[in-house]
């Protein structure tokens, strides 16, 4: 017997607004990234979330070769009324967003590497963040600035 339509597993996405520029700065600090809007549909029972980070392109404004400077640098979720540290739903890569000095170049969408449906369980507005006042792994760049261009934040939410 065939199940109806209604139990397969389905996804959703959910974009934030666009976000023109997120600076990592070579010093640790909080940077704030795009709030995403969920609605899902009625009765939907979350089953995994996945983040995906969408950067159209990467700046350095040093004048020296640039990039993340450490390893196990984060990106956190929270929902609106939580508080931070939050959840880990992304780890960056030492050296990850290489870019020659004073270079420019293209950006990727890039997924997480965590299932985050513990935090993203019903409809609401989550945050995003990367934390050093908090939790200390927040993303830093080698040079003075690393800007990333005209980002945003996609949750893509599998329910039945």
């Amino acid at each position: 017997m065939r199940l109806p339509f209604y139990h397969y597993e389905q996804f959703r996405d959910f974009w934030s607004a666009p976000s023109a520029l997120v600076t990592v700065p070579a010093v640790a600090a909080d940077l704030a990234f795009p709030d995403v809007v969920v609605a899902l549909p009625g009765g939907a029972i979350v089953t995994r979330v996945i983040v995906t980070l969408k950067i159209a392109a990467i700046q350095d404004t040093s004048a020296a070769q640039n990039q993340i400077s450490a390893a196990a640098k984060t990106l956190r979720i929270k929902t609106n009324a939580g508080a931070w540290p939050g959840t880990i739903c992304m780890t960056f890569a030492q050296n990850q967003w290489k870019t020659l000095a004073s270079g420019f170049r293209g950006g990727d969408a890039i997924p997480g590497d965590a299932d985050v449906s513990a935090v993203v369980t019903a409809n609401g507005t989550y945050n995003f963040a990367s934390r050093q006042a908090v939790s200390l792994d927040a993303i830093v760049a080698t040079g003075a600035s690393l800007l990333l261009l005209d980002i945003q934040i996609i949750l893509r939410g599998y329910f039945v």
